[in-house]
């Protein structure tokens, strides 16, 4: 420290002027703290600016109010480094300082916005306090600047000391606008509570199809602070709300570890009871033209031989609540291939119905020894891709499907409804 007072006093030359007040972000001392303020506003912007790093780097509180009032200067490059140091700093007034920036409409937009993300990386109670009083502002920019900086900062805290700042945050923009209700979800998800339960059944209708996802991955979230029954009955109805995305949201994952699955994808209409008898050949796609035994006769007390392995039915019931079948763990091998997949299931009565498939990759669909649809396609499967108007029978009606597989994932679903899409089942 007296090494960087004497060359500052011996006018030195603007280099060793910066080199010299760079010394003093090293040094944690009033003395520096009062040496470096004398070059906040005098000599060359370099020199400013070293000056700047060298008071923001001093541990005395002090520092974050000479660098809110930098805030208020005309130098757009020291407001910069103010933000910049202000958010390093974590303190309360930093914090403070800096939602005040945003609030203020008289600021340039991009000095608001750059404040609003300085506030999003700072995870602290006071930091998501000032985002949180800063939801009044009228630009729609700087709006949607801090909901995110709200997003980033709340669910960090979320799950430790900061919750419930988290959460209170997380209540404000869930009484706002669409855009906001899903920052509002998604930090819920990182805190929830059994209460959280009405907010997310509340939000899964959401005519928002953003708003309902975040809905759904909080009810998962929630899903886990519950009792095994209201578990069930809260992913059940998320299930209900986005069936087709259920999967990848989370939701039949957390219903199968309840171990809920079959039963969830029957009330569906989907089929979980198959035999299987695969696999046969498919290079280059020609298994889907090619005729098998099981198109002529089905018996599942018979084997078929094939390239000299003798082929079975093997019994097979989907676990998953999507009702998609996994046939890769199920045959070897399972590329450039065909799999058969065989149920029966009684009617009592004679009745219209929608059968609907999905397969990776394509699929031909027998009714009662009718074929009812035939699609060769390279595809994932997704639920209810392909649908085909039939008649069920009154007592045993049979399903008979061929499944084919080019390379990669290998899978069916099938589910039987009405025109309401209830289950005929």
């Amino acid at each position: 420290l007296e090494m960087v007072e004497q060359i500052l006093a011996s006018d030195p030359a603007e280099g060793q002027r910066v080199a010299a007040l760079g010394v003093l972000e090293h040094i944690d001392h009033a003395d520096a703290f009062e040496l470096a303020k004398q070059y906040l506003t005098t000599g060359s912007p370099k020199v400013a600016q070293a000056a700047v790093a060298a008071v923001a780097a001093q541990g005395t509180p002090e520092a974050d109010r000479i660098l809110a009032e930098l805030l208020g200067g005309d130098d757009p490059e020291q407001h910069t480094m103010a933000i910049v140091y202000l958010s390093e700093r974590r303190t309360d007034e930093g914090a403070a300082a800096l939602g005040a920036v945003v609030r203020d409409d008289r600021r340039p937009l991009n000095t608001r916005l750059a404040a609003a993300q300085a506030l999003g990386r700072t995870a602290t109670v006071a930091a998501v306090e000032a985002l949180t009083a800063s939801l009044t502002v009228d630009s729609g920019e700087v709006l949607a600047a801090v909901t995110d900086a709200i997003e980033d900062t709340a669910t960090a805290l979320a799950g430790g000391p900061g919750t419930a700042a988290a959460r209170r945050a997380a209540e404000r923009l869930l009484s706002m606008d669409d855009p906001a209700k899903v920052a509002g979800l998604s930090i819920l998800a990182r805190a929830p509570e059994p209460a959280d339960v009405d907010i997310a059944l509340r939000h899964m209708g959401a005519d928002d199809p953003d708003v309902a996802r975040a809905a759904i991955q909080a009810a998962v979230a929630v899903a886990s602070e519950l009792g095994r029954d209201e578990a069930i009955s809260l992913l059940t109805a998320a299930l209900e709300a986005m069936p087709l995305e259920a999967a990848a949201l989370g939701v039949t994952g957390a219903l199968e570890q309840l171990g809920a699955g079959a039963d969830l994808a029957a009330q569906q209409g989907f089929l979980t009871d198959f035999h299987i008898m695969g696999p046969f050949p498919n290079e280059g796609g020609a298994g889907f033209g090619e005729a098998y035994p099981p198109e002529e006769i089905v018996d599942l007390g018979a084997t078929v031989t094939q390239g000299g392995v003798q082929l079975g039915w093997e019994p097979m019931e989907v676990e998953s609540a999507s009702g998609i079948a996994d046939l890769r763990p199920l045959v070897d091998p399972s590329e450039n291939v065909v799999v058969y997949a065989y149920t029966e299931f009684d009617m009592p009565e004679a009745t219209d119905a929608v059968l609907k498939l999905g397969s990776d990759d394509g699929i031909v669909a027998w009714l009662n020894g009718e074929k009812v649809l035939a699609v060769d396609a390279a595809r994932p499967v997704r639920v209810d891709q392909d649908v085909a108007e039939v008649r069920l029978e009154s007592g045993s009606n049979s399903l008979l499907l061929k499944i084919t597989q080019g390379g990669g994932d290998f899978g069916f679903v099938a589910r039987l409804v009405d025109d309401d899409g209830e289950p005929v089942l």
